[in-house]
């Protein structure tokens, strides 16, 4: 049998009009997907968010107790003071690490702590040949009792 001219464009139109359906198809999956992601993002942020609050709040008692290990000369001491402390470089510097990574609000006492420490490093060699270091340090009424070895 012979085509007519008309039977053409029948079949011609109709790879088209799959084409247009395959488009709004895949439009509608794509839109529902972006609809679920933006539901799903929204949730998930909404979450962080509640845990960030929840884990400032847990966070304050440490800020205090490290806020409360500062001696007056702006070291850190190992614990709470009573007659005596230790100052260990190594926390002490954790300390104050940590009270930066809190807010800017601890800065003056961790710029306190650092005027401390760079006033106390060894300015001459030791035994061992080494300058420049911080050794731990003992606190006893308040005073420096020297540099212990680690």
């Amino acid at each position: 049998m012979r085509r007519g001219r008309g039977d053409a464009n029948i079949s011609a139109g109709r790879p088209r009009r799959l084409r247009l359906l395959a488009l709004s198809v895949i439009s509608a999956f794509l839109t529902t997907g972006l609809i679920s992601w933006n539901t799903y993002a929204g949730n998930r942020i909404n979450e962080l968010e509640q845990l960030i609050a929840r884990y400032k709040v847990l966070r304050q008692p440490y800020i205090e107790f490290m806020r409360d290990t500062q001696l007056e000369n702006g070291a850190y001491a190992m614990r709470p003071l009573d007659e005596s402390a230790s100052i260990n470089p190594y926390f002490a510097c954790y300390t104050a690490i940590a009270l930066l990574e809190c807010g800017n609000e601890y800065a003056p006492e961790v710029k306190k702590y650092l005027d401390w420490h760079f006033a106390n490093l060894n300015t001459s060699a030791d035994a061992e040949g080494l300058a420049g270091d911080r050794r731990h340090s003992g606190v006893r009424a308040g005073r420096l009792i020297g540099r212990a070895r680690p």
